[in-house]
């Protein structure tokens, strides 16, 4: 135990804060990977699943900007990371308990109302209003403190891609062989998995190891002295900013579909399970690979802008015009470039556009009037696409909607000043 405590002594800055998104992330691809599943298992109809699909978003929309601003307000930005990671990973544990509660504390009522569904909503809306603040808020306090982010949030894209794999793998078990040597045939070996209701469980246990890791990153200096209802309110009317938001939102959109759609489009085209595994891994080692390598070479936070919309018009273009397993997988490693460039862009232009005193908050308003408003604008759109389209059409249609990112990207060349990464921020008011 002491070697281990020596050993974490030793870890710097920047490798708690890798920890911290590998730990969360991991745990989070779990959650979202299988909620549906598990609602399908104990009944719920479709509709019920696309009201708790719907407030797992609405939550974080409108509780991210609250939470900024209450890190910045008091300075406590670790304090609102362990409360997120703390009541949502008890909420999550409401969700395979949700029908003994409903058979037995609440019976009374279950004969004239969806018991069971309303528990789960009310978890879900805790969850999705506590975890809210965990990513962005983390990329501010990473930014902040003028560690490279780029290579710290590829951890996060490493644990979403063995996430993808490795929680499979923990809800369905694994069957091996049977293997025939020499002949003697030997097995199958079947490993069993853990069930639906063991991905809360993940979750719980995830959340509390990011607290564990969080409770030992430093945390930033904190500026009180800051009017914040008047700087955001000068940050989100600066042109620069708003061009941000504009162009996350259209980010938000293309990533959301692509990513939620992937599955079908595998399906159309392989009898492999295991195939949307093996294209998301893909994915997020491109991702993770990329983020480092723009972080290195320290490029232009606007050029990666439009690098990022190149490569997602590549990626959704393949995958539109083609249908074949190599070209599928060939079209992630540029959709992860893609998702990398914009993560990296988005993140450090809030910061550089956003007054001093008020990090958590630029980067929380980014992440839900940005990026998330743009992910539910996303999901309502693609369905209607999808069903009176085809799929591969669907994926031409995303193509076209990376092409306006590209054209946003050129719009906040045209409105903000070049990226000088030893510090220099724009000011919210004169831009300079």
């Amino acid at each position: 135990m002491s070697s281990l405590a020596s050993r974490w002594a030793g870890v710097g800055p920047q490798g708690r804060y890798q920890l911290v998104y590998f730990v969360y992330f991991a745990a989070a691809n779990v959650f979202l990977t299988y909620r549906n599943d598990f609602f399908e298992s104990i009944g719920l109809t479709g509709t019920q699943m696309g009201v708790l699909g719907g407030l797992l978003v609405a939550g974080g929309l409108l509780a991210k900007p609250v939470w900024g601003v209450i890190a910045d307000r008091t300075g406590r930005t670790k304090a609102v990371l362990v409360a997120g990671a703390v009541v949502s990973g008890l909420a999550a544990l409401v969700y395979p308990a949700a029908e003994s509660l409903s058979a037995t504390l609440l019976s009374p009522l279950a004969e004239s109302l969806p018991v069971t569904f309303l528990v789960i909503a009310g978890a879900t809306l805790i969850v999705s209003v506590f975890r809210a603040p965990i990513v962005p808020v983390a990329n501010a306090m990473v930014i902040s403190r003028g560690l490279p982010f780029g290579t710290v949030r590829a951890f996060g894209s490493i644990a979403y891609g063995i996430g993808a794999l490795a929680s499979g793998l923990v809800v369905t078990g694994l069957v091996l062989g049977p293997i025939a040597i020499s002949g003697l045939t030997l097995g199958p070996v079947v490993v069993p998995g853990f069930g639906l209701q063991s991905v809360f469980v993940v979750y719980a246990v995830g959340m509390a190891l990011t607290v564990v890791v969080v409770r030992g990153v430093p945390a930033p200096e904190a500026d009180l002295s800051v009017d914040i209802g008047r700087e955001a309110i000068a940050m989100v009317t600066h042109p620069p900013y708003a061009v941000l938001l504009g162009t996350a939102a259209l980010y938000g959109a293309v990533a959301i579909v692509g990513d939620v759609y992937l599955s079908v489009y595998l399906g159309t085209i392989a009898e492999w399970e295991a195939l949307t595994g093996v294209a998301w891994l893909v994915k997020t080692v491109a991702e993770a690979s990329l983020l480092v390598a723009l972080a290195r070479q320290g490029v232009d936070d606007r050029r990666a802008v439009v690098l990022g919309a190149v490569a997602f018009v590549v990626g959704f273009a393949t995958l539109g015009l083609t249908s074949a397993v190599p070209t599928a997988l060939f079209a992630q490693v540029f959709v992860g470039f893609g998702a990398a460039s914009m993560i990296y862009a988005t993140v450090q232009l809030a910061h550089r556009l956003s007054p001093e005193g008020i990090d958590a908050t630029a980067q929380t308003v980014l992440s839900a009037f940005g990026i998330g408003l743009g992910r539910l604008i996303g999901e309502l759109v693609a369905g209607p696409v999808y069903q009176f389209t085809t799929i591969r059409t669907l994926y031409l249609v995303l193509a076209v909607g990376a092409v306006t990112i590209g054209l946003a990207g050129v719009a906040l060349w045209t409105v903000s000043e070049p990226a000088n990464y030893s510090g220099t921020r724009q000011s919210a008011t004169t831009g300079k």
